[in-house]
């Protein structure tokens, strides 16, 4: 059962974006009461046309277009005096494209398979200046973070898991080669492959990091 809406404020004109017409079709069903005019953008080009002839005060779209990503899309309009608000409405999404859809000015994040009432809300806080990003991608980003130092001590080799364990100790990489029957050469590619993998630029903050993330006991 679809719920209706509360008595609110009516907005101004919504764009929805969907190569899935059907789905934005039932998406301007629900939220009619809402605004004073709902316009369906299908393209690329037919979202841009819009946007600057209509000039809405929302956008929710999914991520994609036929051969165009939405957040770039988005980025885009950004750019322009008197942009609209943007919300992002996808079936599916990662922490990162979360993050990446936040960080480049959505103002909210839900999952197609929302409530009518949870859009309803998050409508209702954008409209008013906030930010809303639904509760299960804020607990899927949270467990991708607390996974991401075991994503990375899985992505190192035993080799270099050996060669961080020995730089660890204090070990210079003339060392740590002859310690491992290696070349001096070979420590030095190992040492940079892992620096490259936590993110850091010389083996002291290679090393800490390997600690902070619990790679190094």
């Amino acid at each position: 059962m679809v719920c209706n809406p509360p008595e609110r404020k009516q907005f101004g004109s919504l764009l929805l974006v969907d190569g899935h017409t059907l789905v934005a079709e039932g998406t301007a069903k629900l939220l009619e009461s809402r605004f004073s005019r709902i316009w369906i953008a299908s393209t690329a080009a037919r979202f841009q046309e819009l946007v600057s002839q209509v000039r809405p005060t929302l956008v929710i779209a999914d991520l994609y277009l036929p051969g165009a990503s939405c957040i770039a899309l988005m980025e885009g309009t950004l750019q322009q005096e008197g942009a609209p608000a943007f919300i992002f409405l996808p079936a599916e999404a990662g922490p990162d494209t979360v993050t990446h859809a936040i960080a480049a000015g959505a103002k909210g994040f839900l999952h197609r398979r929302c409530s009518s009432q949870e859009l309803f809300r998050a409508i209702d806080c954008i409209m008013d200046g906030c930010t809303y990003v639904a509760a299960s991608f804020l607990a899927s980003q949270a467990e991708a973070e607390a996974a991401a130092p075991k994503r990375r001590q899985a992505m190192l080799t035993a080799k270099q898991l050996q060669v961080l364990e020995h730089v660890a100790l204090g070990m210079r990489a003339q060392d740590v080669a002859q310690k491992l029957h290696l070349s001096t050469r070979t420590v030095e590619s190992h040492k940079r492959a892992i620096m490259r993998q936590l993110n850091v630029g010389n083996s002291l903050e290679m090393v800490r990091v390997a600690r902070e993330d619990g790679i190094l006991t």
